[in-house]
């Protein structure tokens, strides 16, 4: 697969593209000062991506919600459910593959860390 991702333009005006298949077997990191545009650089790369590959968002501050109206993205609702609730919804996501953004922004920061955990561990330790 030769996935480019459109992240926009260049400096000089030419596409600027992310390869998808090198991305997906490697690793991203996006650092950056406050207001630098670090979101805004996630949300593009989700945007163009959102047909072709499953993505699992962790949303602490609500910013990707959005995505689920026009990318048919589940929303989880971290605050609503309990643990074993969250976990049950993990699986699901897992067995049906769908794209889910875990919304955190109802929690405190401890809570937001307990929900993510038990619904990555469900997510990694589903059968295939």
């Amino acid at each position: 697969m030769q996935v480019g991702i459109d992240m926009g333009l260049t400096a000089e005006g030419r596409a600027a593209t992310m390869d998808l298949e090198e991305l997906l077997a490697t690793r991203l990191l996006v650092q950056g000062n406050s207001g630098s545009g670090k979101s805004h650089l996630l949300r593009r790369l989700l945007e163009e991506s959102a047909s072709i590959v499953q993505q699992v968002v962790i949303d602490p501050e609500g910013d990707f919600v959005t995505l689920a109206e026009p990318f048919g993205h589940v929303v989880v609702d971290g605050s609503a459910y309990d643990g074993p609730e969250i976990a049950k919804l993990a699986a699901r996501i897992r067995k049906h593959r769908a794209s889910v953004i875990l919304a955190l922004d109802g929690l405190e920061l401890e809570a937001q860390m307990r929900c993510a955990a038990v619904f990555l561990n469900t997510l990694f330790d589903a059968p295939r």
